[in-house]
């Protein structure tokens, strides 16, 4: 296998993405992560380094690249007056790299004719050029992804749409799902990896939906997200990227939760008409949005079910007089004491028709309720409550003493367009 069939390479494209987050990564660390051979790692390695902005590595030519900004330098026999001679000249992937600015030194060389008997003076350059990397263009990517998927997407007539209404909304929340954290019962008194949450999964949504099956509805909300992944890259980390203890790779936690996710889907629309709100957690921010894309792909042509993959962060559901806000919980989320105005200015119209106003968040790992109440309305609150987790502790969390063990479990909640929640249903992880 040589540079130029690199795409084809089996190595070749998990060391790429380990390098494009973390650059300075050396061979030996690239082998501890991927657990390739050091001289794989050694070889890929300069193979991303000629990709990045090099022909060829020599002494001559130099690349530095610092997250994300770069310096390169090179010799050319060529005078470089603009920045596509630069481009040219230096073999630069324009596709990663913007041009910000280059100077051109000159001096003259010369080297022996063929007879032997003279030199001719050739002028040289050096140049050297300041890179910065290109910023990833989430909606051109989000459109491209839709076009090509939204070919195989099969087409699912209406199942419920004769139906008469019973004024009735399941919402099923499983939260902080965490699929791909491994636990390990020595250490934490309880097991977790990829299969362990899955099943879990499917067992407390059918549990839930048990619970109340006495009830017809005109639709059913699935919230998606809430760090359903444990990590976002290749590397274990999150998104903000924090080391995480995993089971398994990346590929197939994705897998496994988007196929957990189209089954439980599947089955839930023969019930009801289909909600997916993808709300992204502070694991998952990009994952999840791949996932949502994905499910997005999979629906879109199906009368049954909608996918809303929205870019905002936050998701509401209005049904009847009832207003549910949804998001995560985490730092970069709004204080749980902020929600309520949150809602009144992100949903003014919604807002004023509801009566019944509810935030549901993730991220604690724990239930809780609090009710906050505006000054505008002395008789009506907003209802902040915190959905609980079906996830174990994992190393960190039990030696810091965030365990929960009976407490673990999923909610779902029965609401009425003019009545608001009349039912609220628990299942805990067994």
């Amino acid at each position: 296998m040589n540079y130029e069939k690199r795409a084809e390479d089996r190595y070749y494209n998990d060391i790429k993405v380990i390098l494009d987050n973390n650059p300075e990564i050396g061979r030996r660390e690239l082998s501890k992560m991927t657990g390739f051979t050091v001289d794989v790692c050694r070889v890929r390695k300069k193979w991303w380094l000629r990709e990045c902005g090099r022909k060829k590595a020599s002494t001559n030519s130099t690349f530095e690249c610092k997250g994300d900004v770069a310096e390169a330098s090179f010799l050319t026999n060529k005078r470089c007056k603009t920045v596509e001679d630069v481009v040219h000249a230096g073999n630069i992937d324009v596709n990663l790299w913007d041009v910000e600015r280059f100077v051109l030194n000159s001096w003259e060389g010369f080297y022996k004719d063929k007879e032997g008997d003279g030199h001719t003076v050739v002028p040289l350059f050096q140049v050297k050029v300041w890179l910065k990397r290109k910023k990833f263009n989430t909606k051109k990517f989000f459109e491209e992804v839709k076009s090509e998927l939204s070919k195989s997407s099969p087409k699912v007539e209406a199942f419920h749409k004769k139906l008469p209404k019973s004024g009735y909304m399941l919402e099923l929340d499983v939260f902080d799902l965490h699929i791909g954290k491994l636990a390990w019962d020595a250490e934490t008194r309880d097991n977790w990896d990829v299969k362990i949450a899955v099943n879990a999964c499917n067992a407390a949504v059918d549990g839930l939906i048990e619970r109340s099956a006495h009830f017809k509805f005109d639709k059913i909300v699935l919230p998606v997200g809430n760090d359903l992944l444990h990590i976002d890259n290749l590397v274990n980390e999150t998104t903000a990227g924090t080391r995480q203890d995993c089971e398994g790779r990346a590929h197939k936690m994705f897998m496994s939760a988007y196929n957990m996710l189209r089954g439980q889907v599947d089955r839930l629309k023969t019930l009801a008409p289909v909600e997916i709100l993808i709300v992204p957690g502070n694991h998952d921010l990009m994952s999840t949005f791949h996932l949502g894309v994905a499910l997005w792909a999979t629906f879109q042509y199906d009368k049954n079910v909608t996918v809303n993959i929205e870019p905002q962060r936050r998701k509401y559901e209005c049904f009847g007089k009832c207003l549910i806000g949804y998001c995560h919980g985490g730092r970069d989320d709004p204080k749980m004491s902020d929600l309520p105005l949150t809602m009144m200015t992100e949903k003014p119209q919604e807002f004023a028709n509801a009566i019944h106003r509810h935030w549901h968040i993730g991220h604690l790992h724990k239930s809780s309720q609090k009710s906050s109440m505006l000054t505008e309305d002395s008789f009506q609150g907003i209802v902040v409550r915190v959905i609980r987790s079906l996830t174990a502790a994992d190393y960190w969390h039990y030696n810091k003493g965030f365990i929960q063990p009976h407490a673990r479990g999923a909610e779902s909640f029965v609401w009425h367009r003019d009545d608001g929640m009349v039912q609220h249903n628990l299942v805990y992880a067994r």
